[in-house]
């Protein structure tokens, strides 16, 4: 009984730290630590699933500026890529966030109402040309992202 008890007291010790680590504490770190912590301001360091601890965050210079981005479902909208690591993405509504490159993956991050960032998606990065790339989608479909105009930049990482 007692073993049981301590076993399920370790357990519950492990979830409340990995609650804190990988949901709270990103949520509720302040913007100026979160920029002093990162390789990328104002994001918190990343923990995608699968991908190594060791794998840097970056805003390649390749990315930044206008995109023409086109859905499986043929909606076409632009999107921006700043060099600050925000974006806009302007379609039926307006998005607006945080993206970053790690490894392969295009991470998008979301601000909720009270300025606490979570990752809300992230996706592999196929074909990239200099014009052109292509994003799966969790649901296995593809974003087409066609350069519009390409802005120059001396924050971004060059690759």
């Amino acid at each position: 009984m007692i073993k049981r008890v301590l076993n399920f007291g370790i357990f519950l010790f492990i979830v409340v730290i990995m609650i804190w680590v990988f949901i709270l504490r990103p949520r509720f770190m302040a913007p100026a630590e979160a920029k002093k912590n990162s390789a990328i301001a104002p994001i918190p360091s990343l923990v995608i699933p699968g991908m190594p601890l060791t794998e840097t965050v970056r805003k390649p210079c390749r990315y930044i500026g206008s995109w023409l981005t086109t859905t499986s479902k043929d909606q076409n909208f632009n999107t921006e890529f700043f060099d600050d690591g925000s974006y806009l993405a302007q379609s039926r509504h307006i998005g607006k966030g945080l993206w970053a490159v790690q490894g392969n993956n295009m991470v998008w991050l979301k601000e909720d109402g009270y300025g606490r960032l979570s990752i809300t998606d992230f996706n592999a990065i196929l074909l990239p040309t200099a014009e052109s790339f292509l994003l799966e989608e969790k649901d296995k479909t593809f974003t087409k992202y066609e350069l519009i105009e390409l802005k120059k930049s001396s924050k971004c990482s060059k690759e």
